[in-house]
């Protein structure tokens, strides 16, 4: 925990959701993860265990329901193929 890193600024009116703040939130998590494997949370949080697994999970569910809306709008932009049956034509010789 010794590396100093950026906070992530989380004022609703400069929010943004360039790399850089993905980078930071990442950068967070991983310092979190850190101190939850050496037995160090209050190092990094004032929270109660039971308070940021809770926090945690609802970082899980955000995620995966961002990421499903936006699988479902890039199928949806997709093209749809339909296999057509057809019928063999012969050609006669001659």
């Amino acid at each position: 925990m010794s590396q100093t890193r950026p906070e992530l600024n989380l004022n609703p009116t400069t929010l943004s959701c360039g790399r850089e703040a993905f980078e930071a939130m990442l950068d967070l998590m991983d310092d979190l993860h850190s101190a939850a494997s050496d037995n160090e949370l209050t190092e990094v949080t004032d929270m109660k265990r039971k308070e940021l697994i809770s926090v945690l999970r609802e970082v899980m569910y955000l995620a995966q329901e961002t990421i499903d809306e936006l699988q479902k709008a890039r199928m949806q932009k997709m093209p749809v193929l339909h296999l057509v049956e057809t019928q063999q034509v012969t050609h006669k010789a001659g």
